[in-house]
């Protein structure tokens, strides 16, 4: 929103493994995240919304810019566009998603919800010890880089943080079963 705020015409977003909400903010289309294009690793079936995504097409005219998706799903060999009865479902999953957008109070309730449950992130921080630039252990390091250099990553484990240190982690709780 701020970016629209600012100017532009329309934001498309990236980063989050699985698609994400999209809106029309003052006139002009913001998508989160259309989730993966194509990132088959092993059995993507078994996490569903891994394997699904958007394309976004923008109609551009001189007055206006409109926002149409096109859901798709691949899996490791191909991908395929929606269609009929999983079309449906997915626009009804992109409906729930959708629905909060315009609350940020619910939006932050969320992600807070979000930071309880993708704790790995936080494990990550266990990677630092003594002597781990003496031995150059590449591994730890690109783990802690991840979390710290990715602007997602550590935004996550800077409010996890935040919540535990406000001594919020119970209410932080308020919305994970539903959104598992």
């Amino acid at each position: 929103r701020h970016f629209i705020d600012i100017g532009a015409d329309a934001v498309i977003a990236m980063h989050t493994h699985c698609p994400q909400g999209y809106e029309t903010y003052n006139g002009k289309p913001i998508v989160y995240s259309m989730g993966n294009f194509y990132f088959p690793l092993g059995d993507v079936k078994k996490e569903i919304t891994w394997s699904l995504g958007y394309l976004t097409e923008l109609n551009i005219s001189a007055d206006k810019i409109s926002l149409e998706i096109h859901p798709y799903k691949f899996d490791n060999d191909k991908l395929t566009i929606l269609q009929g009865e999983e079309k449906a479902r997915f626009e009804k999953y992109m409906e729930v998603l959708n629905a909060p957008l315009s609350d940020s109070k619910k939006i932050k309730e969320y992600f807070d919800s979000w930071c309880h449950i993708s704790t790995s992130y936080l494990r990550g921080l266990g990677n630092y010890r003594d002597g781990l630039f003496a031995d150059g252990n590449a591994v730890d390091v690109k783990s802690l880089k991840n979390i710290f250099c990715c602007e997602a990553h550590n935004e996550l484990v800077t409010n996890s943080l935040k919540l535990v240190y406000d001594e919020k982690v119970e209410e932080s709780k308020k919305y994970v079963e539903y959104i598992k």
